[in-house]
């Protein structure tokens, strides 16, 4: 189905909704199943394993991976130092990506927590952390210096690193195919 056809559907389900409950009841709207993940502190990024079963949010200075049938924290990543800012992770395996507050990425496994590999920037914070479709690239951008650094998987040092740009960059999108990194920053400019 595509995406106009269900909009469609979902239009005329809840105006169905809407007629049947009018006579003499309060409407309510449908709702999908969803679940309530509970987080001990605050969470500061989450990403969704490329299988839809594992959740990771990132929360003080380490990873809670959730199930996301059961919503139930059931592993817990602890190696880094300072405080989490970023996670990503691989759209080809099942490997994730976290970063801190002094510029620390971490690579590891999602199913057995164990560290694959640690790459740095140069002591600053990273905001993001995007992975290129082909899961061998991954993108990072850092707070007070508004660079943006590539990285290959195997790799590392990062294998470039861009000028500094005049604002923060709040996304990220990879494209090796087409050989481009496309930014969106909170100037309201799309490079």
């Amino acid at each position: 189905m595509t995406k106009q056809r269900i909009a469609v559907l979902g239009s005329f389900l809840s105006i169905f909704c809407f007629t049947i409950t009018a006579f003499g009841q309060a409407p309510t709207a449908p709702t999908a199943p969803r679940r309530e993940f509970k987080n001990d502190g605050m969470a500061q990024d989450c990403a969704l394993s490329s299988d839809g079963h594992w959740l990771m949010v990132a929360e003080n200075r380490q990873v809670n991976v959730f199930h996301t049938r059961t919503a139930l924290a059931v592993r817990r990543f602890e190696a880094h130092k300072h405080y989490v800012t970023a996670v990503a992770t691989n759209p080809r395996k099942r490997i994730a990506l976290s970063a801190d507050r002094h510029g620390q990425i971490m690579m590891w496994n999602i199913d057995d927590l164990n560290l694959i590999m640690t790459y740095e920037t140069p002591k600053d914070s990273v905001n993001l952390l995007r992975f290129a479709a082909n899961g061998e690239t991954f993108a990072a951008t850092t707070q007070r210096e508004n660079a943006l650094y590539l990285f290959d998987i195997l790799s590392v040092k990062p294998i470039l690193k861009s000028k500094k740009f005049t604002s923060k960059v709040s996304d990220i999108y990879v494209d090796f195919i087409k050989n481009s990194v496309t930014t969106a920053r909170l100037e309201r400019s799309i490079q």
